[in-house]
Parts: structure tokens; C-alpha cells; sequence
């Protein structure tokens, strides 16, 4: 005989104990359970098998900051942090990677180009790892899978993993100036971060003058190299006075919005002029074979001359910035207005590389508002 009714509380939760694992998600119907008919608190962690909810059974966005009681996130609960290096070996157009020993390394690790390596061949240069890699997998002892394909072949390349918290996992501008070390933002007039080009290596002086002058006087497009001042300019003013030589090679320096650029702590981001679309940025030019001293401006979608005069020797170049108008005196030319108004972008500044010039920094330091 069938039940066809069963009377109101006629069946409560304590006359079914089902065997452990008898209700299971595959018995219960695609939209059975919905979120309206479960009461706030009724589930709890002490009615949930362990893994009986993994990130795979929640959808996007399922967790938010409502949904997570005070003090359930904590610093014990953190993943720890990892960061290691591994030599690796990368085909073009292809997400596998080999490497000595894989034990080391885990799913979701992230990877980046290292430039700790020893060696200056061009293998260790950079444009391997596309942006936002990945360990995706990991085959055997010696090979795993990346999360995109790589953009060129390279052997036994300087890698670093991290994970925990990451810098992807880092919303932009979460960590605000106040919270950066104040090495890392105020600007200095010091060369930092070198970078060897054209085959310069351990040999040639390429920084001099206690850190202040870039110096590559090798013969036309001979041996050179990249450097940038150290820190930005800031959302303020700023003072900026540099040397350009009156050589052969082109001297002088670039400045480009800090935003334009994906990974500044990757110092192939200085390689060319900086004009990333979108992004402002600017080149001060100086050189005596074709007696030349230019400023140009990238408007984010094309370049053109804000100045153009016959080269200086031996004067001083200035840029600044006041109150977000930003102007630039090139030696004894004119002054040029930049922007007349509203300029508060964050300029990252570095210097040409061609062989023979130097560049020397005399000033580069952030104003108090008004003070240049």
C-alpha cells in the first residue's frame, strides 16, 4: 500500500538515519536544493564531511566578504609563502618545460623571469614566460605543464616560482605608497638596475661617478647598456637635472607613465622608448653627428616634437613639475610647457643606449607641492 500523504511535522529529521553516505550529491536532483530553502546558519562545519565542499562545488563569486564571519580569516591560515628558482628549458609555442627536479614545486605556482643569473648570453634576457603563467600540472620528476605556451625557446633558463600570496593575487593599488619601503618610491639621482646590451658585460664600467653618471663610450653602436634613476616621480612635483653627453650616440633620457608597464621589477621593461599605447610618455634627446638636442612626447597613440634644437655641450637639462604643469628646459633652448595642467602620472625615467654617451643625473627628488 502507498503513501500518498504524510501530515504536517509527520516526518522528522530524526526518523531518517541514513547510512553514512547514502544521500550523496549524485542522488539529489539539479536544482532540488536551493539557496532560499536552507536557513541562515542551518549548515554549519560540523554537519560537513571533510572536502565535502571543494572550491570545484562553489561557484564564482559563491564566497563574499558577507558570507565569511569575523576573525574566520587569519594569518594562521594563510598559505605560506614559497619562492624558489629553478633553471628551465622552454619550446617555442608549447606549455611544456623541463627542469632538473620538479619535487620542489606545486600546482598554481606562478613563474616570472629571473635575472639573478650569472650568465649575460642572451638566453637569460627575458621573453620566455608570457604574463600570468602558471604551473598548471606536473607530469614527472623532470616536466611540468605551464598555464600558456611560451612565447620563444630557451635552455636552462633562470625561473622563479612563488605562491601563497602572490602578486597576481594582489588587487592593483592595494598596496598603497604609504606601504611601500621608501627605497622602492622616492626618487634619487642614482643609476639603478643596469642592464647589459649590444655585448657589454662584466668588463666595461657602465655605472660611474658613485652611481651618478652612465658611461658607455665604446666606439659607434659598440658595447652599451640600459639603467634607470632610482624610484618614480610620484603623483606630485618633482625635479629632475641631467648631463646628456655631446657625443655620437644619441644621450639623454626617457620618462613614461609608470601604469603603461605590466611588471616594473623586470628590467626588460626599459628596453625602448616607452610608448605604450594609452600611456604618456616622453624622450629628451641629445647627440653632436646629426647636432640635435630634441624633446618628444607619445601621447599614448602618436609621437611628436614638442622641441627641436641643435645639440647642447656640457649644459644642464631640466624637467619638472608644479601643481600638474610639467615643463622641461633643454641647455640654454627655451622652456617648453609639457602639460599645462592635470599632469599627476607616475614617471619611471632611464637613459638611452647607444654607444658612445654618457648620461649624468644631477638632481632627481621629489618636491613638497609648489617647491620646484
Amino acid at each position: 500500500m502507498a503513501i500518498d500523504k504524510i501530515g504536517t511535522n509527520g516526518l522528522v529529521a530524526s526518523a531518517i538515519v541514513p547510512p553514512d553516505g547514502s544521500i550523496t550529491s549524485a542522488k539529489i536532483a539539479d536544482g532540488t536544493v536551493v539557496v532560499a530553502d536552507i536557513a541562515d546558519g542551518s549548515i554549519t562545519t560540523a554537519k560537513l564531511a571533510a572536502d565535502a565542499v571543494t572550491s570545484a562545488k562553489l561557484a564564482d563569486n559563491a564566497v563574499t566578504g558577507a558570507k565569511i564571519g569575523t576573525g574566520e580569516v587569519k594569518s594562521d591560515n594563510i598559505e605560506n609563502s614559497t619562492s624558489l628558482h629553478l633553471a628551465c628549458t622552454y619550446t617555442n609555442a608549447d606549455a611544456t618545460v623541463t627542469t632538473a627536479s620538479t619535487s620542489s614545486l606545486v600546482v598554481g605556482m606562478e613563474m616570472y623571469h629571473s635575472h639573478g643569473s650569472a650568465t649575460l648570453n642572451p638566453d637569460h634576457l627575458g621573453g620566455r614566460i608570457p604574463a600570468g603563467a602558471k604551473v598548471l600540472s606536473i607530469t614527472n620528476s623532470t616536466t611540468f605543464e605551464m598555464s600558456a605556451n611560451a612565447l620563444a625557446a630557451g635552455t636552462d633558463i633562470t625561473t622563479h616560482f612563488t605562491s601563497g600570496v602572490t602578486k597576481s593575487k594582489i588587487a592593483n593599488s592595494s598596496v598603497s605608497l604609504v606601504k611601500r619601503a621608501d627605497h622602492d618610491q622616492e626618487l634619487a639621482p642614482r643609476w639603478t638596475r643596469p642592464h647589459y646590451a649590444n655585448s657589454l658585460n662584466y668588463g666595461y664600467t657602465l655605472i660611474d661617478e658613485y652611481g651618478t653618471r652612465i658611461n658607455m663610450q665604446n666606439g659607434n653602436n659598440g658595447p652599451a647598456g640600459v639603467a634607470k634613476i632610482q624610484g618614480s616621480t610620484g603623483h606630485g612635483d618633482f625635479t629632475i637635472i641631467v648631463e646628456p653627453s655631446y657625443l655620437w650616440g644619441w644621450a639623454g633620457i626617457y620618462i613614461a607613465d609608470s601604469a603603461g608597464f605590466s611588471d616594473l621589477d623586470d628590467p626588460e621593461w626599459m628596453y625602448g622608448v616607452g610608448q605604450n599605447a594609452g600611456y604618456h610618455a616622453y624622450e629628451f634627446q641629445n647627440n653632436n653627428s646629426n647636432n640635435q638636442g630634441n624633446v618628444k612626447h607619445w601621447n599614448g597613440s602618436s609621437n611628436t616634437s614638442a622641441q627641436s634644437n641643435s645639440g647642447t655641450n656640457g649644459q644642464d637639462w631640466r624637467l619638472w613639475r608644479v601643481n600638474g604643469v610639467l615643463k622641461a628646459k633643454a641647455g640654454g633652448n627655451s622652456i617648453v610647457t609639457l602639460q599645462a595642467s592635470g599632469d599627476r602620472r607616475d614617471y619611471v625615467i632611464w637613459n638611452q643606449a647607444q654607444s658612445p654617451n654618457y648620461c649624468r643625473v644631477k638632481q632627481a627628488f621629489r618636491n613638497a607641492s609648489g617647491g620646484a
